[in-house]
């Protein structure tokens, strides 16, 4: 009996086993639809239809989106160069950009690099860093690098009463959303350097376009400005759909994108450094910037140059920017205590305690220099060199006006002529000639009785 029972069970199984796989089959036959009955609507959206973008507003709202996952996504650690100072956890844009490259070099890499069309070719792997080339006196001297490089190394960053007034002003005026802001200084005063120390104070969300290179038109420097935003690739602006817009095309899309930053609750900066060697057309012309920051309170126009940028300011071509500034500051120069703790700072930091510069030394320095950062640096450099040539530990006031004559800071030291050299000759033999006639009118009588001893007569 057991066998028929498992026999049985074994066909009731395969029944109901078979029956489910009918009626599977049956779910998944597909089924006879009548073409002709309508298909309801699958939402009320479908009925409308999707208008297109402009093309400013594109670009606008890209830049945005962009410049949001940037800020909602973590800071990753960066790779910065030993050599260069990390500009802060800003990740938008390039807050420190250097010096555009000739066309023979190429382009370093940027952090909008995903914005542009051709990224630049990664340097090969198998070429090594050339090594930094030691100066002669930096050995000499126990150094590890130059003192008094011209370059706007942070770490050389000097602060006096002058630069931190200024420093306090600027930047509290950057926050007040004073919109134009100027800042002048001679030629050398480190203008440029504070600049920089005013955008490492800032904070990520504050986007900063520096433009630190003379332009020939306006339209480029807005392109410049919108490639330092992330709004335009600069294959674009060199070649693309940008390359002939217009001025007023160009500040529309920066209009778009300073709207779409007020959703991100960030601000844009932009700096124009060395303004005074603008043309008057490119300065009248930039204007535009002046009556966008007065519009949008997310925009702050930072003006750098040096005191005949303000008359120029007030001339009839370029009254707007006048009337529009709210904050004019002045970078004086260093005063002879200053100079001495300057020249203190940059030879420690170049690996140095030592006071290689005596008082005297760093009294005409002040003197020779009028206290601008940049004279100091040139005139420092080129006295190291030559002390380091005449073995000397120490450098003095003597090596200090020769630096100044080399650099063509100091006339040459009258040379002596032939003639002249003739005449001190002939008159050094004439004085020691009346002076010997004069010895012997004195000593006569006494050289008489010497005379006649050894039988010598002078008389005929």
């Amino acid at each position: 009996m057991a066998p028929f029972r498992t026999d049985v069970s074994k066909r009731d199984s395969a029944s109901t086993n078979t029956g489910r796989t009918d009626a599977v089959d049956a779910r998944i036959q597909p089924k006879n639809v009548d073409e002709r009955v309508p298909k309801p609507p699958l939402s009320d959206k479908k009925d409308v239809k999707a208008q297109p973008l402009s093309p400013t507003a594109s670009a606008a709202l890209a830049a945005a989106s962009a410049a949001l996952a940037a800020l909602s996504a973590p800071a990753a650690p960066a790779k910065t160069d030993t050599a260069t100072a990390p500009s802060g956890p800003r990740k938008l844009i390039d807050l420190f950009p250097p010096a555009k490259p000739s066309a023979s070099v190429t382009a370093p890499a940027s952090p909008k690099k995903a914005l542009d069309e051709t990224p630049a070719p990664a340097p090969s792997p198998a070429v090594a860093p050339a090594p930094r080339t030691v100066l002669a006196y930096e050995r000499f001297y126990g150094l590890a690098e130059r003192p008094f490089d011209l370059s706007t190394d942070p770490r050389f960053l000097f602060h006096w009463d002058s630069h931190d007034h200024v420093l306090r002003d600027v930047t509290a005026a950057i926050a007040r959303h004073d919109g134009t802001i100027l800042l002048i200084g001679e030629a050398g005063a480190g203008k440029t350097t504070l600049c920089r120390a005013v955008i490492a104070q800032l904070g990520r969300r504050t986007l900063v376009s520096f433009v630190g290179e003379s332009v020939a038109a306006a339209s480029d420097l807005l392109k410049t400005v919108l490639v330092d935003f992330g709004v335009i690739s600069r294959a674009d602006a060199v070649s693309g759909r940008l390359r002939e817009a217009s001025l007023a095309d160009l500040a529309g899309t920066l209009r778009d994108f300073l709207t779409s930053l007020a959703a991100l609750q960030a601000v844009a900066l932009i700096v124009i450094d060395d303004a005074q060697r603008l043309s008057p057309e490119v300065l009248s012309e930039l204007q535009i910037l002046s009556e966008l920051a007065a519009e949008h309170t997310l925009l702050r126009v930072l003006l750098v140059g040096e005191p005949d940028l303000t008359t120029r300011l007030r001339g009839d071509q370029s009254q707007t920017w006048s009337r529009r500034i709210g904050l004019c500051a002045e970078l004086g120069p260093l005063d002879p205590g200053d100079v001495a703790d300057y020249v203190a700072h940059r030879l420690a930091v170049a690996g140095t305690t030592d006071a290689l510069f005596d008082e005297h030394a760093l009294a005409r320095l002040h003197t020779l220099s009028g206290g601008s950062p940049r004279m100091v640096n040139l005139i420092g450099d080129r006295a190291l060199v030559m002390g380091e040539q005449a073995s000397s530990r120490s450098i003095d006031e003597a090596l200090i006006d020769r630096a100044a004559r080399d650099l063509g800071l100091l006339p040459e030291a009258p040379a002596v002529s032939w003639a002249g050299r003739m005449l001190l000759l002939v008159s050094m033999v004439a004085l020691m000639l009346a002076g010997a006639a004069g010895a012997a009118w004195l000593l006569r009588d006494p050289l008489l009785r010497v005379l006649a001893r050894y039988g010598v007569s002078l008389s005929r």
